[in-house]
């Protein structure tokens, strides 16, 4: 897999979480959304950074409160054809405020990457299908719009 964020190529210094796993002392760790009540106060207390995965259907209103402390939220994308993340995507951005890293993740082709970028992600982990020139030629088809983001 190759990760980009911000149009360039970077390390995954993150660790995500399972259904068994605890938060590392110290550790770069994504934590599920779906544990996020069980593991939370860890979470905020915790000595690294931390993000949360969040899935299609999630509720991500569930941390709109404690978005100031978290630096990455990850987007899956189960199939391209579930959309339901660019939403989460601009929620998070536009009404949620958030600013840490957008990141998405999963099966997400070509097509979509503008789409992504315009719905607030900043970081993608691009799987064996696609590249980081991929993603950069995406960003630079379109000059102009017809709507607003």
């Amino acid at each position: 897999m190759t990760l980009i964020k911000n149009n360039e190529p970077i390390s995954n210094i993150w660790i995500t979480l399972s259904d068994d796993d605890t938060l590392v002392p110290g550790r770069t760790t994504i934590i599920p959304l779906a544990r996020w009540g069980e593991l939370r106060d860890a979470a905020l207390a915790h000595d690294a950074p931390f993000g949360v995965r969040v899935t299609p259907g999630e509720d991500v209103g569930i941390i709109r409160q404690d978005l100031h402390r978290i630096d990455l939220i990850e987007i899956v994308f189960p199939a391209f054809k579930d959309g339901r993340g660019f939403s989460a995507g601009r929620l998070l951005r536009e009404r949620f405020g958030f600013t840490g890293e957008l990141r998405a993740s999963g099966h997400i082709i070509r097509d979509q990457f503008l789409f992504l970028h315009r719905c607030g992600f900043d970081a993608i982990d691009l799987d064996a299908r696609n590249s980081a020139g991929d993603w950069t030629s995406a960003l630079l088809e379109f000059s102009a719009w017809y709507q607003p983001t």
